[in-house]
């Protein structure tokens, strides 16, 4: 009888596939965080703006694990109210299938502060 050779896995997604996913869902949860957006009054009133670049740890169901400042918006509170925006989201919308076998998903979302021009 002839040795059979055990077929190989199936592949995976490609990179470009996790890739195209994860900023896919890092615009989702750009968009679930902006709900609970709040300018703060000191940085309405002084004018400040700017973008803060959060990385967000969470699960395979949308809980946040941890969120961190990856690039700051020049502006400690506006930093702060995207921390406590993400928080307030939590839980967030469930990865899409292709990341949730990752127990630790990390993903960097933008978190715009701009004054509108009255």
């Amino acid at each position: 009888m002839p040795e059979t050779t055990p077929a190989p896995p199936p592949p995976g997604p490609s990179q470009q596939d996790l890739d195209a996913a994860r900023s896919l869902y890092g615009s989702m949860l750009s968009r679930a965080i902006a709900k609970y957006k709040q300018y703060p009054k000191i940085a309405q009133m002084r004018g400040w703006e700017g973008e803060v670049l959060l990385e967000v740890h969470c699960d395979d169901k949308g809980q946040v694990l941890s969120t961190q400042v990856k690039k700051s918006s020049g502006h400690n509170v506006l930093d702060e109210q995207a921390m406590t925006m993400v928080k307030k989201a939590s839980p967030l919308p469930q990865p899409p299938e292709i990341l949730r076998n990752n127990k630790n998903l990390v993903i960097l979302v933008p978190v715009p502060f701009t004054l509108e021009a009255s």
